[in-house]
């Protein structure tokens, strides 16, 4: 397991205090999984789980089209992976734009949480170590990305789950857009999953264990459809 952040986040806030574009995003995190693969073994391959604008940058990097012809590290990075896991992240927002979180702060702090009751003692105390300010150019891009995702959806080939928490209020997932949120996937397998009893901050509330079983019980049938999808190979001397 390996856990990364964007560009502009953690150690590479110093380097890239604007962070970058998200067509820029995607390759370095290509590079990053690919240097890491190099180094350590993956096994089956590569699965993504990401959250809210971690899924924007997962479902660029997962974009077939991923970078010029001949790419070495992108067409490695795209016959490893194995599927997407994303939560937090819509195509419709539930908020004016404006109302998005920028480098100035993180926006209305409920909508990251939801009730109260939904997290353990403390952990608004201890997740203020986890939340940063939104680098400016990742900022900027947000508004448009009810208008990028369409195209960038279509060009993805493998299998994807959404997950919307069910005080999620940042995204609409009502069933008009969960059907514009899966109808661009022509060439993948998607659906969309709606986690009970949990905020946007999925993975810091009681349901955080549910939803994690859940995101493995993914990636074993992702790895199942995989093998079951693979030519079978005759027995020797079988007979024709």
């Amino acid at each position: 397991m390996l856990a990364v952040d964007r560009p502009g986040y953690g150690l590479s806030a110093a380097r890239l205090p604007r962070g970058l574009a998200l067509e820029d995003s995607a390759p370095v995190l290509r590079a990053a999984l690919a240097d890491f693969s190099a180094r350590y073994a993956t096994g089956a391959g590569l699965f993504l789980v990401a959250h809210s604008y971690g899924g924007k940058l997962a479902l660029a990097a997962a974009d077939a089209s991923g970078g010029p012809s001949g790419d070495a590290v992108a067409d490695a990075f795209g016959d490893a992976l194995i599927g997407l896991d994303i939560s937090g992240l819509g195509n419709r927002l539930a908020v004016a734009p404006h109302q998005l979180p920028g480098p100035g702060g993180q926006g209305e702090w409920r909508k990251h949480w939801g009730a109260l009751r939904l997290y353990p003692p403390d952990a608004f105390r201890l997740g203020q170590a986890l939340l940063s300010p939104v680098p400016e150019i990742e900022a900027a891009q947000g508004p448009s990305w009810p208008e990028r995702y369409p195209e960038l959806a279509a060009r993805v080939r493998v299998p994807v789950r959404f997950t919307f928490a069910e005080q999620e209020q940042w995204w609409r997932h009502d069933e008009e857009a969960v059907a514009e949120l899966t109808r661009p996937f022509a060439s993948a397998p998607v659906r969309v999953d709606h986690q009970p009893d949990a905020g946007h901050n999925i993975s810091l509330g009681w349901a955080a264990r549910t939803y994690h079983l859940r995101v493995c019980g993914f990636l074993e049938e992702c790895l199942l459809a995989r093998d079951a999808a693979l030519p079978q190979r005759r027995p020797v001397g079988a007979a024709l």
